[in-house]
């Protein structure tokens, strides 16, 4: 298969639903001989922020001199995204070789699901590639999600909120233990999880003879523009760092990846240093999240806030910039399992704007259609839309006509929608 059918064969999953356990990606990584045990790896797991902390350790541990692999999920534009090696997506001969493999496999009688081809492209992909260790982000939940057969150096859950609760849990508890799930025996683990969670993730970490490392318990950070970090425990602490990734909440992110980059410097990754932690920290860049294009009408910012508790997180950092209805609202989202708080979403981020665009973003999961927003725009809300446009491209081109210098356009509530505008905006610009 050449990448365009590699693709495809793997698009044809897309519709399948989730299928979540281990028993198939378990027999897969069998017949491929185990790739995911060749290296050592960190897995990550938690409700918001996992993709940016994941990225930020793993631009630390690139700046300490090690070849890094990370895979991460959903992708914005190109599905390579995933699957990155020190910095570097796969290249399209690769991944085609490997999806060629798998469907082999597939072909064979072996039963997968997308998530599950994805996952195995990237342990196959990371062993060929040498990686001194990968940096692994579960896909949903942790305990039956396809990523967990690895067997981590060190786990790290970021936090716990209110998200695919059809298939996680209905209450924080119940999502904590799952996530809780990716705990291996005597692994160290790092939280910024709180309250009932925190208690779910410490009950099993204590079953499992965990050390456990708790945000503002154990580790901290702080500041307003710059941040600063202490582990006192490991006498360790940096000062007067400019992240990379903008957004206060991305402070509380930085500590995990701080946190985290401090344990692999005495696990045995000795390269990592004061220096290299503030330089990864200081030039990572991930994309989606709080990023700006600049446009010669203004700004958009793209953020990939796509539940309740990131959008909080968002609409703090709009109050933070004095944004408060100085913006131009594009909002879509998704409801793939009936449990998408969708309009408390748009009511927390349209009573901030000055005006309101809604469209219908794109995608494997199901979105929120023109049909079931006129019924709510019909029924009431606490602000005006000034446009419902169904296909985000016409949608973006309303919206562009509405910014200016003082009101940039802000789109969120779905990856989905960020990655087809983040994308549209780009070609403009390359081709312009």
């Amino acid at each position: 298969m050449n990448f365009s059918q590699a693709c495809a064969f793997l698009n044809s999953f897309q519709f399948h639903g989730m299928k979540l356990g281990l028993e198939r990606i378990q027999a897969l990584m069998e017949a491929l001989n185990n790739p995911h045990l060749l290296y050592p790896v960190v897995h990550v797991a938690g409700t918001n922020g996992k993709g940016s902390t994941a990225a930020m350790l793993a631009r630390i541990l690139q700046e300490s001199g090690y070849r890094v692999g990370l895979y991460t999920s959903p992708h914005l534009v190109s599905v390579r995204e995933r699957f990155l090696v020190s910095g570097q997506m796969i290249s399209p001969e690769a991944f085609a070789r490997i999806m060629t493999d798998l469907k082999r496999l597939v072909e064979a009688g072996y039963q997968v699901t997308y998530f599950e081809l994805t996952t195995a492209l990237a342990f196959v992909f990371f062993a060929e590639e040498g990686v001194d260790v990968a940096v692994i982000e579960c896909g949903l939940g942790g305990t039956y999600d396809a990523t967990n057969i690895v067997r981590p150096s060190l786990c790290l859950i970021t936090n716990v909120g209110l998200d695919h609760q059809a298939y996680l849990g209905r209450t924080r508890r119940e999502i904590a233990r799952e996530k809780a799930g990716i705990l291996k025996p005597r692994t160290p683990v790092i939280t910024g999880a709180r309250d009932v969670a925190l208690k779910e993730i410490a009950y099993r970490a204590s079953i499992l003879d965990c050390p456990l490392y708790v945000a503002g318990r154990d580790f901290k950070a702080w500041g307003r523009k710059r941040l600063y970090f202490s582990f006192p425990e490991r006498d360790f602490c940096l000062e007067s760092i400019a992240p990379g990734l903008k957004g206060k909440y991305q402070f509380r992110n930085a500590s995990l990846a701080l946190a985290a980059a401090v344990l692999l410097g005495e696990a045995g990754f000795e390269k990592i240093s004061p220096e290299t932690i503030k330089r990864g920290l200081e030039s990572v860049f991930w994309p989606g999240r709080l990023e700006e294009i600049s446009l010669p009408e203004g700004r958009v910012i793209l953020d990939g806030a796509h539940n309740l508790d990131g959008v909080r997180a968002l609409e703090r950092e709009i109050l933070a910039r004095g944004l408060d209805r100085r913006f131009i609202l594009l909002f879509g989202a998704t409801d793939e399992g009936g449990d998408k708080p969708y309009l408390e979403m748009l009511r927390i981020l349209g009573s901030r704007a000055k005006k309101v665009l809604i469209t219908v973003p794109e995608g494997p999961r199901r979105p929120i259609t023109v049909d079931t927003w006129r019924s709510l725009i019909r029924e009431g809300l606490p602000f005006e839309v000034a446009a419902l446009v169904e296909k985000p491209s016409s949608a973006l081109k309303a919206a562009r006509k509405l910014i200016s210098e003082e009101t940039p356009l802000l789109v969120a509530g779905s990856l989905y929608l960020v990655g087809k505008v983040r994308n549209e905006l780009l070609s403009g610009l390359i081709t312009s």
